[in-house]
């Protein structure tokens, strides 16, 4: 009996995981396809497999450090008296490896100035990212919002 429950069990979960993929969302509206989409990346938020680690200032070489990726950043918690953050990407150190000789990518987020850029997104191959003047919070990517054009 208890082996019956067991394939019965199974068996449910087979179909239920196989009807998850052939959800029919044609019938949902743009708002409600909104409100899915939000719903399914709190959830995602919850998940082990998310991460959201606070980066101090420093070297990191991607790959050691740095898992390569496509990562986002925000300013993170710990930053200097100039309330700013500063980070850059590249290939090459230079002055005693410090900085970046030629920066793929850099970007400065401002804890003072409103109208600063609160969140960059980056894919990281290799190399080394700078982080300077304080801390930087990365999490993995999630994509760019949908900003409702038809195409």
């Amino acid at each position: 009996m208890k082996k019956l429950l067991c394939v019965l069990c199974i068996a449910a979960l087979l179909c239920s995981c196989a009807f998850a993929e052939d959800i029919d969302l044609s019938g949902l509206s743009f708002q409600e396809l909104e409100a899915l989409r939000n719903r399914c990346l709190l959830e995602m938020m919850q998940r082990d497999e998310w991460q959201e680690v606070e980066v101090p200032a420093g070297v990191w070489e991607i790959g050691v450090d740095i898992p390569a990726g496509h990562w986002s950043f925000r300013a993170g918690t710990k930053h200097s008296q100039w309330n700013d953050v500063y980070i850059s990407y590249g290939d090459v150190l230079e002055f005693g490896g410090k900085t970046i000789n030629v920066s793929k990518s850099s970007f400065w987020f401002s804890h003072t100035f409103d109208n600063a850029r609160p969140e960059y997104d980056l894919e990281l191959t290799t190399g080394y990212l700078v982080v300077s003047f304080g801390s930087i919070i990365v999490t993995p990517y999630t994509g760019k919002p949908d900003l409702g054009f038809k195409w």
